[in-house]
């Protein structure tokens, strides 16, 4: 999200083009830190529930690659927090898509 922010903001451009070849970004590590600290606090702000205890289940990326803790301890929670019976087997995602390639050159 902050990287997309910064392409918007030097090429006037989001989402509809493509961003010049050449494209490089600055990213200055306490602006970095700010961002990320206001995204987090906006977002869990915006999606705490009054009245629910609990209205968001919090996993990261590093949780869901690692199969085994994924399934000994996250899924049991995540089944909980959806209300699914958790005799129901898991069934993983055939194909993935990348929100990025890893090889672009920011």
């Amino acid at each position: 999200v902050f990287v997309s922010m910064k392409r918007a903001d030097m090429t006037g451009m989001y989402l509809t083009h493509e961003y010049p070849k050449g494209l490089k970004l600055r990213i200055d590590p306490a602006e970095f830190q700010r961002f990320v600290n206001n995204y987090r606090n906006t977002f869990r702000n915006k999606y705490r529930s009054p009245i629910a205890k609990m209205d968001t289940f919090w996993i990261t990326y590093e949780q869901l690659i690692d199969e085994d803790y994924f399934e000994s301890d996250i899924l049991p929670r995540l089944w909980e927090f959806l209300g699914v019976d958790s005799s129901v087997p898991l069934r993983r995602l055939r194909e993935t898509v990348r929100q990025s390639n890893p090889e672009e050159d920011l």
